[in-house]
């Protein structure tokens, strides 16, 4: 799991490292709808703020039930 984790993270910083300043204000389409790649950026690192939270409610609820056993 944590080879295919970092494989992402790595495939992540690899397309960041490859963009230029003027890549920024070029569009994209997420769900049919266009965004700059800036905006597309900054909603996909909300999406991971998103999916990190999640992450630490299960493991505190897992925690929690360990606890009580």
């Amino acid at each position: 799991m944590i080879e295919t984790l970092e494989l992402g993270w790595n495939t992540l910083f690899e397309a960041l490292n490859n963009l230029e300043g003027k890549d920024l204000l070029k569009a994209v389409l997420i769900r049919g709808e266009s965004h700059f790649i800036i905006e597309a950026i900054e909603r996909q690192l909300a999406h991971y703020a998103y999916h990190i939270g999640q992450i630490v409610y299960i493991g505190k609820q897992i925690k929690v039930r360990i606890g009580k056993a």
